[in-house]
């Protein structure tokens, strides 16, 4: 097995992904109980957010592009997108004026620590420090890769037991861990028998941390990070062994289940701006209250449907827009 693997499936892993934050944040439980532990752990599906941001960076910074080139591409993928729904969400939901300019600047996060779209507020940051990073650390990835973790997990140690900033800061690692797993893709580096050992047996100790957390030590969970921290050991070793089961669905001729994960990849941004808004205005317009049971299941997958093909059109129409003003430019 290669690394590259995780290139190769990069977005069929990000629709996996943003499935599974729609799980979490949906109005709905499950008559099993071990998919109800899946949609309580759903927050997983950002860290692999974070975890292939970085890792597919690493690639774009191999272009060459001058660093402001380079933030402002970034960028342009992010606000045309963003700004609109955030309008929406300021009229929609009537925040005050405060709130809404907050809002739509994504500086919610860090002056009030609103976590609604705290993603934005976050991500924005660090892709404004990439291409400094990079630069610093070329030829020293793994060494500066240690380096970022343990001094992101002390960090995070001045915020323990405030649930806002660790929900940020736990992701910090991960996001660095992103450009080690990226080098190693590009540079097409194996994954020896004894690394893939290595890899589940840390992915299975996060999950067992985890666990314990959620029957045991409930306080550390939400009070300490527990629900977030865990996943610096699961997030890497677990898009590897998607890439790897997305490989065997391509080799067993399965090509339904990555050409459906791939089409949802494609607009994971937009569907996590819209998704929750999404059930919002559904629960209004059919007037029915949020239902944890038979009857919430079948409306939030109705929700998610909804949500797929209001973002992959909203992607349609923003990235058109976008073709408007750069063919201007260009005459």
């Amino acid at each position: 097995m290669n690394y590259s693997i995780i290139s190769k499936y990069r977005t069929q892993i990000m629709g996996i992904a943003i499935i599974w934050v729609a799980i979490l944040h949906a109005t709905m439980w499950f008559p099993i109980e071990p998919i109800n532990w899946i949609k309580l752990i759903g927050q997983g599906g950002v860290d692999i957010f974070f975890f292939t941001s970085s890792f597919g960076l690493y690639y774009a910074y191999q272009k060459g592009e001058s660093t402001k080139t380079f933030i402002f591409k970034r960028i342009m993928r992010i606000l045309p997108f963003f700004i609109p729904i955030a309008l929406f969400r300021w009229y929609y939901l009537d925040y005050s004026l405060e709130q809404g300019l907050y809002l739509v600047s994504t500086l919610a996060f860090w002056f009030t620590w609103d976590r609604t779209m705290w993603y934005v507020s976050g991500i924005i940051p660090l892709y404004i420090l990439t291409p400094f990073y990079l630069k610093m650390i070329k030829n020293k990835e793994k060494f500066w890769t240690i380096v970022m973790v343990i001094l992101s997990f002390l960090i995070g140690l001045l915020f323990f037991n405030n649930t806002n900033q660790i929900v940020f800061i736990a992701r910090i690692p991960i996001y660095f861990l992103g450009f080690l797993a990226g080098k190693y893709s590009y540079e097409k580096k194996e994954v020896s028998k004894k690394m893939i050992i290595v890899h589940l047996l840390v992915m299975i100790i996060g999950f067992v941390i985890l666990r314990i957390s959620f029957i045991q030590y409930e306080e550390f969970l939400w009070n300490y990070g527990l629900y977030w921290y865990p996943f610096i050991l699961i997030t890497w070793p677990l898009c590897l062994f998607l890439g790897k089961f997305f490989e065997l669905m391509e080799k067993i001729k399965f090509n339904f289940i990555l050409t459906t994960f791939a089409k949802i990849g494609t607009v994971t941004f937009e569907f996590y701006l819209i998704h929750e808004i999404m059930i919002q205005i559904c629960t209004n317009i059919f007037t029915v209250s949020a239902q944890y049971n038979e009857y919430g299941i079948v409306f939030n997958i109705i929700v998610i449907f909804i949500t797929y093909y209001a973002s992959k059109y909203y992607h349609w129409f923003i990235t058109w827009i976008i073709s408007l003003f750069e063919k201007k430019k260009l005459v």
